[in-house]
């Protein structure tokens, strides 16, 4: 049995408007997935950005490490103060440890002589696993001459308005060659 078909003009109309309509038809399906796929995309990536700036960038994990709650100041700007730590033997050395170490935009991290003992050194640590986004200040306050090292083996990264406000030397060290000078765009090893 053969089956033909008489072509009338007609035919060819209705299918090409058939694949017209399945055209748009694929088309509006995929724009609605592709929509969904870059929300779910961008949910994704600025996950860690979003709930960083949920959490307090800098919080203690010991030594009798304290960090206030973030101040206001009329500058605009946000401080944490940083007091207590370990001083073995009442010496020079101020031992800090850190869950989190990070200092955003417009945010100071004032390391603070509550004590006014005399200070040689300021020995930070970072032990969260998470690098340290230097953006802001850090600054030490009634420490004079005192120099502050910054340990952390998960990396630590100066923005280009990173400030460093302190009487003696910093010293960043990441114990894995992972420090980058943001301005720079370029990895320094320490």
């Amino acid at each position: 049995m053969v089956i033909s078909m008489i072509d009338t003009g007609e035919s060819k109309k209705m299918m090409a408007l058939s694949k017209h309509w399945l055209s748009l038809q694929s088309y509006a399906f995929f724009g609605e997935g592709l929509k969904i796929f870059f929300l779910l995309w961008a949910f994704v990536l600025f996950q860690d950005v979003m709930s960083y700036a949920q959490t307090s960038p800098i919080t203690p994990s010991g030594l009798n490490t304290q960090v206030s709650a973030p101040e206001n100041l009329p500058s605009g700007a946000v401080q944490h103060n940083i007091t207590g730590g370990t001083r073995p033997g009442g010496g020079g050395n101020l031992f800090h440890s850190f869950g989190a170490f990070g200092v955003p935009t417009d945010n100071i991290a004032n390391f603070r002589n509550d004590s006014a003992l005399p200070t040689t050194n300021i020995l930070s640590r970072v032990t969260g696993g998470n690098p340290s986004n230097i953006f802001g200040t850090i600054q030490t306050q009634g420490f004079g001459n005192a120099n502050l090292f910054l340990m952390n083996p998960a990396g630590i990264v100066f923005g280009p308005d990173a400030t460093l406000n302190v009487g003696g030397s910093t010293i960043p060290r990441t114990f894995s060659g992972r420090f980058r000078l943001k301005a720079l765009e370029m990895p320094i090893c320490f």
